[in-house]
């Protein structure tokens, strides 16, 4: 159901111009501030042409419905959604408005593009309005708001430079995230080497699924996490026989190790020798 806004500055953005046929299109874009209750679109009610679509808030807050989960886009927050698709948004009670940019492109691989970015930064997220993304809204709205119609070439053009948009903020924030939580894991496995660790309490301590954990810790370590810990549980190891006063045994529990017999093979395969020439000889 379309609702009157209390403001919409909004443009069609059909091309003009014949040629060689062109699939990534921008379709539609605006500016609006709406606080009708009536404000709700759902995602399989909007025709079968598919789009992709991007929706920034300026302000108030808007709400999300999608997979049996209600998410909230907050200032500074957008969402990516794909039409067709089972989805419902809509301006909330409260605050009682939602002011925000919106953006539709058609074409096939912008619907491939947005498929990827969901995966990595899901429906609702920071990654999708960095500040050159959002500039770069603005500036297609105010052109095509001007032009009224854009030749296909320039329209197109908006449409990949804005997908390249959100995909470079995606990369860019999720490096950062990457490193951050390495940085986290590391200081994890130090603090508990001690005890035993898997893969699913690492995971867990990231708040992600094992696969995209395992994913992303091999994209930047280049490393599996189980190699990972066990290079620090041997490091741990070889400081304590040489710097402290026990028994091959202990230093095996201290680092994690319950099998003392497997402590010794994976001691021997990293350093090329037995714990025990270690503890004998300090200095070897």
């Amino acid at each position: 159901m379309k609702s009157k806004p209390d403001f919409c500055h909004n443009a069609p953005c059909i091309p003009t111009g014949s040629g060689v046929p062109l699939d990534v299109m921008v379709y539609w874009c605006g500016h609006q501030r709406t606080s009708e209750a009536s404000y709700r679109w759902n995602g399989m009610n909007r025709g079968s042409h598919p789009l992709v679509l991007w929706q920034y808030t300026i302000a108030g807050c808007g709400a999300l419905e999608i997979n049996n989960e209600i998410k909230y886009i907050r200032p500074g927050e957008a969402f990516l959604l794909t039409i067709p698709e089972k989805h419902i948004y809509y301006r909330p009670e409260n605050p009682g408005f939602w002011e925000f940019l919106f953006i539709s492109i058609q074409g096939s691989e912008s619907l491939r593009i947005a498929s990827e970015l969901r995966k990595i930064s899901g429906d609702v997220s920071r990654n999708y309005a960095t500040a050159a993304t959002v500039d770069l809204a603005w500036e297609i709205i105010r052109t095509n708001m001007e032009n009224r119609a854009l030749s296909g070439t320039n329209a197109s053009k908006q449409a990949y430079e804005f997908m390249m948009s959100l995909v470079n903020g995606c990369n860019s924030r999720n490096d950062s995230c990457a490193h951050s939580i390495i940085r986290q894991i590391h200081l994890y496995l130090l603090a508990n080497l001690h005890r035993e660790i898997s893969l699913e309490d690492m995971a867990d301590f990231t708040g992600f699924s094992r696969s995209h954990f395992c994913r992303i810790f091999k994209e930047h370590t280049g490393c599996t996490p189980h190699e990972y810990l066990l290079s620090l549980r041997m490091d741990m190891a070889l400081r304590k026989l040489q710097n402290e006063n026990l028994s091959v045994k202990e230093a095996a529990a201290a680092c994690g190790f319950m099998d003392c017999g497997y402590f010794c093979k994976v001691f021997r395969k990293y350093h090329g020798a037995a714990p025990g020439c270690f503890k004998r000889n300090r200095k070897y």
